[in-house]
Formats: structure tokens, sequence, C-alpha cells
């Protein structure tokens, strides 16, 4: 099975991921449900020939599978059976083999505005199934991409930065720890770019094709040479020349909380179309991109439910997800209070 699934096409990385891919595939095919599976795909960075090389030619990034499956398909015991392909091949791999839930087509069809289903659909690789499995849905330009997207970005990255610090808090046993924390303090700094350019609607495909366009937005130096230095580190993953990473998170968390500012601010800017985009946008961040009746009364349940870990107990029709992100300054802003974090960790699970 082959595959140009590395920045860099490396020979050894490109072997050694033909030969994972055929393996996982030979599995999923003697699986007992193999029948009741449409297909599996490979996205994430490797499905779009982004994928990094380690110094010995290993794999470095996780491996991310969707699983396609029909409308009355045992979606639970299927699951279970790629739980047991993951544990196998993330420990033969060293690293994370990652199988989402499995979903029918009209999940990635209802979800093609995501900015994970768009990626997905604009780059991917199939390796059980027809080839031409999403052939139906149609793609979303990512200059249409919603503004909510950004902010679930920021959103996530910014919680990895707070993951990373109670990482560097509890003390680093191994080097493990240390390549955790610098992982997500560049992602961190890819996602800071990624949301300005999602705001702006310049996101492209490739990374190299988003760093040209941050170089136009004519971003901060320092969110630019952070953004091009994680770049390099996914493409080609080095430890060695790191700066003191207590330091480094706390200049990320400031560039974090100045890209935030940046992109909320971005509402407030004179529309580049119409009146109706620029009313879209600076609703997106509030509520739901749908806006409808059932998405209001299912956000009221929710936020029902979750009252007293909510930063806003009133405004129910607002999705948690968006409601925490206020949560989520605040403890960056309070590495101290332990309490806020747990808190802020347990809804981020619950409505990531």
């Amino acid at each position: 099975m082959q595959i140009k699934g590395s920045f860099y096409g490396v020979e050894k990385t490109e072997k050694l991921l033909s030969t994972a891919l055929a393996g996982i595939r030979h599995d999923i095919a003697e699986s007992p449900l193999a029948d009741s599976i449409t297909a599996v795909i490979l996205g994430g960075s490797y499905g779009r020939g982004e994928g990094g090389s380690a110094n010995d030619g290993g794999l470095c990034n996780d491996l991310d599978f969707f699983v396609l499956v029909p409308k009355f398909a045992p979606r639970k015991k299927i699951a279970a059976i790629f739980r047991r392909i993951s544990a196998k091949w993330s420990e033969k791999l060293a690293i994370e083999v990652d199988f989402a839930s499995p979903c029918t087509i009209e999940h990635f069809r209802r979800n093609a505005a995501t900015l994970m289903i768009r990626d997905l659909l604009a780059a991917h690789y199939v390796i059980f199934g027809p080839a031409d499995c999403f052939a139906d849905i149609k793609k979303i330009p990512r200059r249409d991409l919603p503004f909510s997207e950004g902010a679930r970005l920021l959103l996530n990255r910014g919680t990895g930065i707070l993951l990373a610090e109670a990482r560097l808090q509890q003390g680093m046993e191994n080097n493990h720890d240390s390549e955790f924390i610098i992982r997500n303090l560049h992602k961190a700094a890819l996602g800071c770019g990624d949301a300005l350019l999602i705001a702006n609607h310049l996101l492209a495909d490739s990374g190299t094709e988003r760093k040209t366009n941050l170089k136009r937005l004519k971003i901060p130096e320092n969110l630019y040479s952070a953004y091009s230095e994680a770049l390099n580190y996914k493409y080609r993953p080095d430890h060695e020349n790191c700066c003191e990473l207590s330091s480094w998170l706390n200049s990320t968390k400031k560039l974090f909380m100045e890209t935030v500012s940046t992109f909320m601010a971005l509402t407030t800017l004179p529309p580049t179309r119409s009146k109706k985009s620029r009313a879209h946008y600076a609703r997106a961040i509030f509520r739901d991109v749908s806006n409808t009746i059932p998405g209001h009364m299912r956000n009221v349940i929710l936020n029902i439910l979750y009252f007293k870990k909510l930063p806003d107990r009133f405004l129910l029709t607002v999705h948690p997800r968006l409601k925490i992100f206020s949560m989520l300054l605040n403890a960056l802003k309070n590495p101290e209070d332990h309490d806020l974090r747990k808190r802020y960790l347990e809804l981020w699970h619950r409505f990531n």
C-alpha cells in the first residue's frame, strides 16, 4: 500500500507508513464485522501528505482515521474492534493510532463546514473500502469556513497550553513529558495563525500556503516566527534546540492572549462581502452555526444540566463550548487556581 504521507518524502518513513497501513487494513478486513464497514480513511497530517519524519525515519505524528459505516451498522461493536486495533498499532508504532467513532455518510455531509471535516474532504487516503466514498459530499470553500471554527480551534489550542502548563508544574519525569509540552506549544502557535487565517478568509490547504498567507496579513513578527518554527517542527521534530520551557510557555500564553484579542476584534471590522456575512461571523462566536430552534432547545438542556459549572448561567441558548472560552482564559491567567483548571477541563472533555 503505497502512499506519500510525509512532507519530505523520507524513504524510511514512507516504507514504515505503507507497511503499517497495509497491516491495519489486513486487521480490518479480517475482523468479524468487516462487511459492516463501508470505508476507513486516513486523515490528519499523513493523509494530507504533510506528516513528519523523525530523525531516525520513524513516524512522529498521530495516525488519524475516520470510519464510515452504513446507517444501521452495529456501531458499538465496530468501535470495540477499532479500539483493539488502535491499541495494537499504537504500541507497535510508538505513536497514537486513533480511530474516530463510526459514522454514516450523513454525519460527514452535515459537518462539512467544520474545519476537521473540511480538511479531511480536501485530502485523505482510503485504506479500506471505495476510494470515492466522499464523492457525493459538497466541499465547502475554505474562505466560507464559519468564524466559530476559528474560535473552536483557539479553544482547543489554548487547552493544549493549559495541559502543558499542568505537566510542567507537576515536574517532568522523562523525555515524554518534555515532548508533550513542546508539541502543545508548537500546536498553539499553528492554531493562532490558522485562526486568524480563518477570520480573514485566507486559510489554505497546505502549511506552506498558510504561512505565505500569514505573511500577507502582516501579523506581528513574533507570531509569524513562532508559526514558522512550529511548521518546521511538525515536518521534522527537533527536541534538542528548544529554549527553557517555562519561559517559552509564558511567551506562548502571551501570544495566545494577543491572538484571541485580535481574533475577537475582527468581528467589528467592516464586512468584506455583505452585511449578512458580517452578522453571521459576529454571531458565530456566541451561538451555534446552525442557529436553529432544535439547536437552541438542545443548548438549553445542556446549560441546565451543567448549570453550576458554567461561567454564565443565564445565556441558556448559547452552546456551553463557547461559554467556557472565558473560563479557559481565566484558567490561563490564574495558573495556581487548580480547581478552576479542573472544572474547565471537565467541561472541555464533555463538550469538545
